[in-house]
């Protein structure tokens, strides 16, 4: 399992037992907004004949998840695609009206391009070949996985809710897609932005985590979970994430550094995960893309290091930074730069780990 995050933006990247990937949500890297995490994963270790894309997947329609799925659709053609609801999703006023809507900032109408490129590309692919399959994810919904001996199965969002559609955009948490991909005795849960408490409350989100854990309280017991919304306190839940009892597991975290995610210094986010997990996997430090660079071999960091960083941490404007300094930019913006892969076996064994030139792994 490949997992990228530049600071902003997620895609995950499958690779299936025997042949086929899986592919979940998007980013981009560089400044440009150019490069493709997931084509270049995908490029790279593909099986040069029979190693089709099975599916791919997006989770929830928002602009951190939604970068660049558009374009990976036209490069790899992906066998299916897996979203909330459809056709309510590409037909949705939630992202249609808004789009259209003249009361509309300019900023909040360039924000949505890429959701609205995504239903294009969508759209696209499925009238290319009318057999093609667009499937409406809730849980309890198989995603095919060409021959491969794993099963992908959605475990949110509730179907009677999501039988309702989009809720709006800035409510599309709620009804993230989650998926469980098993293996044998394995299991990887991809936690995707599913949120626990609304923000700064304590307040259960209908459709969070309460519910799903309710439903599914094996989820805990995984080899591998994508930590979900970015680290934030408040998707976290101690039946997904219990204290480790001397098993071997990985938890990886994609930053959103807009949001400051995953906190650093105080009891919220990492230092959270760190009372239950010896070490978290960071594909790149929650600041601007502008500032990143390459961590040194073997990228590990201790909380307090990175905290007093982050403190001091450039944001790459000179007028923020010093008036009249030039910041110059980092140089990693590779699109494998901002990476964590992980190989599990079917007995649940992480068998290897490696990490791009930004990733780090935290520690307390």
């Amino acid at each position: 399992m490949f997992v990228a995050g530049p600071g902003l933006g997620e895609g995950i990247a499958v690779a299936l037992p025997g042949a086929g990937w899986l592919l979940i949500d998007g980013c981009t890297t560089g400044l440009d907004g150019r490069g493709l995490p997931l084509e270049a994963i995908v490029n790279r270790w593909r099986a040069p004949t029979d190693d089709p894309v099975v599916a791919m997947v997006l989770t929830h329609p928002h602009e951190d998840h939604v970068g660049g799925f558009a374009e990976v659709i036209d490069a790899l053609s992906p066998q299916c695609i897996g979203l909330l609801s459809p056709p309510g999703f590409s037909e949705s006023g939630s992202i249609r009206e808004k789009l259209g809507d003249p009361r509309a900032g300019r900023a909040e109408r360039i924000r949505r391009g890429s959701e609205r490129a995504a239903l294009i590309a969508i759209q696209r692919w499925a009238e290319a070949q009318p057999g093609r399959q667009v499937l409406a994810l809730h849980e309890g919904v198989t995603l095919p996985a060409g021959s491969s001996p794993v099963q992908v199965v959605a475990r949110a969002p509730d179907e009677a809710v999501a039988r309702l559609g989009l809720l709006p955009s800035q409510d599309a948490n709620h009804l993230s897609v989650v998926l469980e991909i098993a293996h044998g005795t394995s299991r990887t849960v991809l936690a995707s932005d599913l949120p626990r408490y609304f923000t700064n409350t304590t307040r259960p989100v209908r459709t969070g985590w309460d519910l799903v854990m309710s439903r599914y309280d094996f989820l805990g017991d995984h080899a591998v979970l994508k930590v979900p919304h970015h680290g934030s306190a408040a998707a976290m839940h101690p039946d997904l994430m219990p204290q480790a009892a001397g098993t071997q597991r990985a938890w990886c975290v994609t930053p959103h550094n807009r949001a400051k995610l995953p906190r650093v210094a105080d009891l919220d986010g990492l230092p959270r995960m760190l009372e239950r997990q010896s070490s978290v996997l960071l594909t790149a430090v929650p600041a601007s893309k502008r500032v990143q660079a390459p961590e040194e071999h073997p990228g590990t960091v201790r909380l307090s290091q990175l905290a007093a960083r982050m403190a001091s941490q450039r944001t790459g404007a000179p007028f923020v930074d010093a008036a009249g300094v030039h910041v110059a930019p980092g140089n990693a913006y590779e699109p494998l730069d901002p990476l964590w892969c992980m190989a599990v076996d079917q007995h649940g064994t992480l068998v290897s780990r490696w990490r791009g030139r930004v990733a780090i792994e935290v520690i307390s």
